[in-house]
């Protein structure tokens, strides 16, 4: 067995980073969404009712796992979650390769001594060896298992080079990356910038742009409340500093238009978020920047250019393959747990049908070019 404990990020920032990277290092399934630089900002800017348990694993040579966990308290039910449920595409614990299985029966064990209903797991990548074995521990320890697929991640495996993934693309498609950079240029006299690494303006640009485009639907946005959106601020700060924060923005007459807001980290870029002027909708901003942003990780030896959550048509006409994501629910043989269990069943099929709505609200108002 491991040992286990719980780490404050407030008081032992230091230690809890130094011990975080440690284990990323000897972890092969991390995306930049396990990253201190992601995880810290939310928990710092987390919405109310959840308190962070950050939980570091370390056998007699030091760190090997990290768990960044928050517990949630309401009427109903104290409910774990893996901290930044809601924001993030992949959720995952970080875990050096090849103590999945002690950590997943030593993270049960220090569970046990916690008093709490339900193990609410997001977003968790299908081929999660740690959830894996955090599964097989719950059941050997008789807690109540319930799993499901959840969402996919549109991926676009990338070759080594731009003429491949070019050749790789439909004629339509690769009509309109070849046309519409023209058009902006010849048009407009458009000139496309990045990977910025150190944008905090851009960044600002970028969720203005976001949040004007859903507006106009009545809808919320990726950026719809100030905590999320100091979130990101502090995010970009240190991404930025990682070297893991790449921006691409659209400029005419040195106005910024069109932005692309990316993540880079290890062989995958992932594409957050957008946003363009509606003026420019028949440029295809979206077309435009997302070429610029494959051709650059093609560029830098990337081997996927990841869409994230969500099945929209135009993921797949860049040649996008599903990754499916998992939600797994864990709840003690309790009347309590049984109740949490029922409760988060009942919602989550409530969720689902919500999303199935507002994605279908969402195509029927949008516009021809409008759909990145």
């Amino acid at each position: 067995m491991l040992s286990l404990r719980h780490v404050d990020y407030r008081t032992d920032r230091g230690e809890l980073v130094a011990a975080w990277e440690k284990a990323l290092r000897r972890c092969r399934s991390a995306t930049v969404f396990q990253t201190p630089q992601w995880i810290l900002p939310w928990y710092r800017n987390a919405p109310g009712r959840q308190a962070p348990l950050a939980v570091v694993a370390s056998d007699h040579d030091g760190p090997v796992g990290i768990a960044p966990l928050v517990i949630q308290t309401g009427y109903a039910a104290r409910v774990i979650r893996l901290a930044s449920t809601g924001v993030s595409d992949y959720l995952d614990f970080v875990v050096a390769q090849g103590f999945e299985r002690q950590f997943g029966a030593s993270l049960m064990a220090f569970l046990e001594g916690i008093r709490w209903d339900l193990l609410d797991l997001q977003q968790v990548p299908e081929g999660s060896i740690a959830a894996r074995q955090v599964m097989q521990a719950a059941v050997e320890r008789g807690f109540t298992l319930h799993t499901q697929v959840q969402e996919v991640c549109p991926s676009v495996p990338l070759p080594d080079s731009w003429r491949e993934f070019r050749a790789s693309l439909s004629k339509s498609m690769r009509q309109n990356v070849d046309y519409y950079p023209r058009m902006a240029l010849r048009r407009l006299g458009a000139r496309i910038q990045g990977p910025d690494s150190d944008g905090a303006g851009h960044l600002e640009r970028i969720m203005a742009l976001h949040q004007a485009r859903w507006r106009r639907r009545w809808l919320p946005g990726s950026f719809g409340s100030r905590r999320v959106q100091d979130f990101h601020r502090e995010v970009a700060d240190g991404m930025s500093q990682r070297g893991s924060l790449a921006l691409y923005t659209l400029w005419v007459n040195g106005w910024m238009g069109a932005g692309l807001y990316c993540l880079d980290y290890g062989d995958a870029v992932f594409y957050y978020s957008g946003g363009f002027h509606p003026a420019l909708g028949r440029y295809s901003p979206g077309t435009i920047l997302v070429a610029k942003a494959i051709g650059d990780a093609i560029e830098r030896g990337k081997r996927r250019f990841d869409l994230l959550r969500g099945g929209e048509p135009y993921k797949y006409r860049w040649g996008a393959r599903d990754r499916v994501n998992m939600r797994i629910r864990i709840a003690p043989k309790t009347a309590r747990g049984a109740a949490a269990m029922r409760l988060s069943l009942l919602s989550g099929a409530a969720e689902k049908r919500a999303r199935g709505a507002f994605a279908s609200l969402c195509w029927r108002k949008s516009r021809p070019g409008a759909e990145q």
